[in-house]
This record gives structure tokens, C-alpha cells and sequence, in this order.
């Protein structure tokens, strides 16, 4: 059983800038937004969880447990591991030559958790948004390679699966300004006549509000 019957939005590494903004704008639109990430996540009215990544189990865990307190998730949005750490602490790959995006630990982490979302998000013809690395993580060519031939495919035929509409966001911005972009398109896939004010401006999104 819910306790709550707001829509709801999870955001998957939202604890940064762009889940901020993100964050926001869901909310500025009268849902509910909740943040899994493996670092502290400090954004006003976010019911923010909390857990270690590279143990897969525990992020299935808590997606689980969300899906009984919220009920259903309007949409889901797969944020890129972040580029200033990571989610132990240590440099991340803008300050870290050494670190490497691994694909596959990716695709296993974020499959596990649609896998286990899928049946709350299917019920309200839910959104799964992925969004592509940011610039830090591969040379442009390296990341668009991922994102379209490994990673959207993997996703697409997940939501296909459990008939979920899949809506990618591939975007060169980093920070706020990528989270604007993230937002907008949010906004217009869920329905909403609110708007996303980032650093170029208003993003309107569709009409009507909400739902």
C-alpha cells in the first residue's frame, strides 16, 4: 500500500547539480521527486536515499522499497556517474587520469534497477530517461559509440520488454545547464505546462499539467 499519491519521480545519481535542477522543476510542477545516489544528496524537499553502488544489491533493495511507499514512479531518470568523484569518495575521472567509465558494471547496475521499477513505472505508462555521459568521461567520439550502440540499446529493449517509453537525452551540457536540458525534456514527456529556467532562459514544456 502507497503512502503517498502525488506523482513521483526517481532520480538515479541526483545529488548533484543537474538532479538539483531536475529536482526543482518536478517539483515546481507538483510531483514528488526522490534521489538514489551513493553520495549525500542536500536538495530541499527531496526524499534522498543513500546506498553504495558497486554492490548492485543494495540499489535493487532500495528501489524496491521505494516502490512500496510511493506506489508507482512517473518516470526515471539515469543520470551518468559523476566526473569531480566518485561515489566512495575518491577523484573521480576529471581529476583522475587513471579512472574508467566501465560499461558493463553500468549497464548491469541500471538494468537491475529499471528491472525492479519496471512494474510501478509500467502502470502510469512511465518514462525511463537516460542521459548521456558528460564530455569529461570520453572523447566525443568514444561516448557517443557507448551511449547509442551499448548502452541505449540495452535500455530500449528493457523498456520494450516491460513497455515502458524510453526517452534519451544526449546533451554536451555539464552542471545546471545539463540538468535544464534533462528537466525540459522531462517536463514535456510527463505532460506539464511548467517551465525550466536555467541559465539560457525559460525551457517551456508541453501541456496540460502534470498528471
Amino acid at each position: 500500500m502507497s503512502d503517498h499519491d502525488q506523482p513521483t519521480v526517481l532520480i538515479v545519481r541526483g545529488a548533484g547539480p543537474a538532479g538539483r535542477r531536475i529536482a526543482n522543476a518536478v517539483q515546481a510542477a507538483g510531483a514528488t521527486t526522490v534521489v538514489l545516489d551513493e553520495r549525500t544528496c542536500a536538495h530541499d524537499g527531496v526524499h534522498a536515499v543513500r546506498v553504495p553502488f558497486d554492490d548492485v544489491a543494495q540499489p535493487r533493495r532500495a528501489v524496491h522499497d521505494l516502490t512500496v511507499r510511493y506506489g508507482s514512479f512517473e518516470a526515471m531518470v539515469l543520470l551518468p556517474p559523476p566526473v569531480d568523484a566518485k561515489g566512495d569518495g575518491s577523484l573521480g575521472p576529471s581529476l583522475d587520469p587513471t579512472w574508467e567509465f566501465d560499461l558493463g558494471q553500468e549497464l548491469t547496475l541500471v538494468a537491475g534497477l529499471v528491472r525492479v521499477a519496471a512494474p510501478t513505472l509500467a502502470t502510469v505508462s512511465g518514462v525511463v530517461m537516460p542521459v548521456s555521459a558528460s564530455p569529461e568521461l570520453h572523447e566525443p567520439t568514444h561516448r557517443a559509440t557507448l551511449f547509442a550502440q551499448s548502452y541505449l540499446p540495452a535500455l530500449r529493449a528493457l523498456a520494450a520488454e516491460f513497455g515502458l517509453r524510453l526517452a534519451p537525452v544526449e546533451t554536451e551540457a555539464t552542471g545546471t545547464a545539463r540538468g535544464t536540458a534533462v528537466a525540459a525534456r522531462l517536463l514535456e514527456e510527463l505532460g506539464s505546462d511548467a517551465s525550466v529556467t536555467g541559465p539560457a532562459g525559460s525551457v517551456p514544456g508541453a501541456s496540460p499539467a502534470v498528471r
